[in-house]
């Protein structure tokens, strides 16, 4: 994962918060999670709007109710 990102959404965090000292460890963790999960999301609309198109056979995609998505 990109480290100025990572150090981006630290300082928002750390600013939304009122600038405390001595958190900068729990901001970057946060700011990790944070981005760890916005990918995720990202990547899982993708995959279903591949999925949509029909660009996956029916073996090819793992739905997270965890059925094959379409087909038979």
């Amino acid at each position: 994962m990109d480290e100025d990102r990572i150090r981006d959404r630290a300082y928002a965090i750390w600013e939304r918060e009122g600038c405390p000292d001595g958190r900068h460890e729990a901001h970057w963790e946060q700011a990790r999670r944070e981005l760890l999960d916005e990918e995720r999301r990202a990547r899982e609309h993708r995959v279903r709007a591949l999925a949509d198109a029909g660009d996956f056979g029916p073996d090819d995609l793992l739905h997270p109710s965890g059925r094959n998505s379409g087909g038979i």
